[in-house]
């Protein structure tokens, strides 16, 4: 699922790519021509003036339906971005652990990517001689890659930018999922060392963390009075605190 969405961000950044250029061709087409210049019938420019507008015309459309594809190529990869979170469940006993280790992993591939760009650029300020990919060390998939950025992107073979962010992107988001599980299993701990296994922290609106889930009974009575769950603890104002929850 992870090589599905790298795809389609590749993909939906190469479109992006091809729709600017195709846009700046467009302007290019009747740079010369005075805007809102109407054609001059049976004037010497009236040719040109119209296979510039012909050429304005068509890059435009190329622009938008490259447009139209990378946003096509950007839905699927954040619905598939959705999916892959998931895949590492909240609840899961080893949830934190499994986080640490996507996120190193994914701030490797970062590093990996920084580090092979300032080679790549090496090569190609030398002339790119025979055998510089060997020379800078790229594994037969990252070969692959430069491959295709030199023959489809705008930065010439080395790892684009966009790439750079959607990583940071996904690190960004690990880290935070990451926060509020650390800061869940601590409102857990309190809750386990308070007496009755019930912890309240805040002033007025405040978060209830039960070390074992209490009965139905309790959880319905939190309900009503305008508690939600969030983020493994009942949340809600202090005054609402049903009677009784906390003599428990």
């Amino acid at each position: 699922m992870t090589a599905r969405m790298e795809r389609r961000e590749e993909w939906a950044g190469k479109a992006h790519a091809a729709s600017d250029a195709a846009h700046a061709a467009a302007h290019r087409a009747v740079d010369g021509i005075p805007f809102g210049q109407p054609v001059l019938v049976g004037h010497h420019s009236e040719g040109p003036h119209r296979r510039a507008l012909a050429r304005a015309d068509s890059a435009m459309s190329r622009a938008v339906e490259r447009s139209k594809m990378a946003a096509r190529h950007e839905s699927v990869s954040v619905n598939l971005e959705h999916a892959l979170e998931r895949s590492i469940f909240s609840d899961d006993d080893n949830a934190a652990e499994a986080l640490r280790a996507r996120i190193a992993d994914l701030e490797a591939r970062r590093a990996r990517y920084v580090a092979l760009n300032k080679l790549i650029r090496r090569e190609v300020k030398a002339g790119l001689a025979d055998g510089w990919m060997d020379r800078i060390g790229a594994t037969e998939t990252e070969k692959r890659e430069i491959v295709d950025n030199a023959r489809y992107g705008y930065d010439g073979p080395i790892f684009s930018s966009y790439k750079m962010s959607n990583l940071g992107g996904r690190i960004s988001a690990d880290r935070k999922r990451l926060e509020a599980l650390e800061y869940q299993a601590k409102r857990h701990a309190d809750a386990e060392a308070a007496p009755g296994g019930i912890s309240v922290q805040g002033a007025d609106y405040v978060a209830v963390t039960f070390a074992e889930k209490p009965e139905r009974a309790t959880l319905e009575a939190l309900k009503a009075a305008g508690f939600h769950w969030s983020g493994g603890s009942w949340c809600g104002y202090r005054a609402k605190i049903p009677a009784g929850i906390l003599a428990e």
